[in-house]
């Protein structure tokens, strides 16, 4: 996953390669996003086993957390283009005029 947003992202493969503190933020955002997605192999639920706890605080915030990950790629219509934008905001990439509509 780390490979393939470098791929995509330059700007993401130079903090790695810099060794940028930012990415100490940024790798547990994405593996987040690829949790709601439902395609992080269970690393999250390996690393943070409380986010999945029912009884747990931070697994309420997951809850409303992928509540409004599917309200948003409802209205948007597509889940890749979906995945796409939130991914680059969570790059810090910058969005076209289209993409920040």
């Amino acid at each position: 996953m780390i490979e393939a947003t470098g791929e995509k992202h330059k700007e993401f493969a130079e903090q790695l390669e810099n060794r940028e503190a930012e990415i100490f933020f940024i790798i547990p955002s994405l593996l987040i996003l690829k949790s709601l997605e439902g395609d992080d192999k269970d690393i999250c639920s390996f690393f943070n086993p409380d986010m999945f706890d029912k009884t747990s605080s931070q697994n309420g915030q997951l809850v409303s957390l992928r509540q409004n990950y599917e309200q948003g790629r409802t209205k948007m219509g597509s889940s890749f283009d979906y995945y796409n934008l939130i991914e680059k905001c969570l790059l810090e990439v910058k969005l076209s005029e289209n993409e920040k509509k």
